[in-house]
């Protein structure tokens, strides 16, 4: 859920395609996951999960931490916890397949509602992901400075409360 980046002409079709590939577009997501334990949770500052994420056989395609894949980088931070989950602010620095999704279950708290790596038992109406913002630097977008695009609503970030009734920030 979130944002979606259209181009009407082949011209700005390739600079995106380019853009997104060599990491140039900024990205920001909101995610809630379960509840982060310590020593993470203490944790108030971004900070950076690095590694390699490879494709695991089967049907249907997952992905995970291993040996033999692609070296990733993803900043993360907690915004809010609850007693039921944590709200997280996410910065993926390089592009990998689920970068976001495998990064968050490997540390043991898995996004809210994805049924593939490990947070479906928990009640949500969708995976509790959202593509919160970009930043397209100028000279992608063809303006005279860089294009911020925000999704109107965040209705993770904005109203946790759906996923939390009830509870009492912590």
């Amino acid at each position: 859920a979130g944002l979606a980046v259209v181009c009407f002409s082949e011209d700005a079709t390739r600079r995106f395609t380019r853009a997104f590939a060599g990491l140039a577009i900024d990205r920001r997501y909101t995610a809630v996951t379960l509840p982060w334990p310590e020593p993470l949770r203490s944790r108030k500052d971004w900070f950076s999960i690095h590694g390699a994420i490879g494709a695991l056989t089967g049907f249907p395609p997952r992905f995970a931490v291993v040996a033999h894949g692609l070296e990733s980088e993803t900043q993360v931070r907690a915004l809010m916890h609850r007693p039921s989950g944590t709200l997280v602010d996410i910065r993926p620095i390089t592009g990998r397949t689920h970068q976001i999704r495998v990064r968050l279950a490997h540390l043991g708290t898995p996004i809210l509602g994805d049924p593939t790596y490990g947070g479906a038992d928990f009640a949500t109406a969708r995976l509790a992901l959202h593509a919160r913002e970009l930043t397209i630097p100028a000279e992608v977008a063809a303006t005279s400075k860089d294009l911020v695009i925000r999704a109107h609503e965040d209705p993770i970030g904005s109203g946790p409360a759906p996923l939390w009734p009830n509870e009492s920030p912590s």
